[in-house]
């Protein structure tokens, strides 16, 4: 046997991370998951995900929260790179539940303008 590798568990598994995006989601999550992941949302939406989670998994539940940034020497610039990675991540989760290919969201995002 040459270049072999034993691979043996970890001395902890390792933890279940639930993604959530509404309330409802995340207080399912809370009755199994180790901890949750979501997104920043407007207008603080994101705290009533997390306090979901919390009703139903305690306290002790790591919490990770994705928020886009961009920036660029000019603000102009930095909105610009923004509105071409992300237009098509704006949509409610409605929408985003409906559409299933890259497409789709390209197609969807023609209508949102900077």
């Amino acid at each position: 046997m040459e270049d072999a590798k034993l691979y043996v568990r970890p001395a902890a598994p390792p933890l279940i991370i639930g993604a959530a995006l509404t309330p409802a989601t995340a207080a399912w999550l809370g009755g199994w998951a180790d901890g949750l992941i979501t997104i920043n949302q407007r207008h603080g939406k994101h705290r009533d995900v997390v306090t979901a989670l919390r009703k139903n998994a305690g306290e002790g539940n790591p919490v990770y929260l994705q928020i886009h940034l961009s920036y660029a020497e000019r603000e102009e610039d930095a909105r610009q790179q923004a509105y071409e990675q992300w237009r098509t991540t704006i949509f409610e989760s409605p929408v985003l539940a409906e559409l299933r290919m890259p497409g789709q969201f390209e197609a969807a995002a023609e209508f949102y303008e900077l």
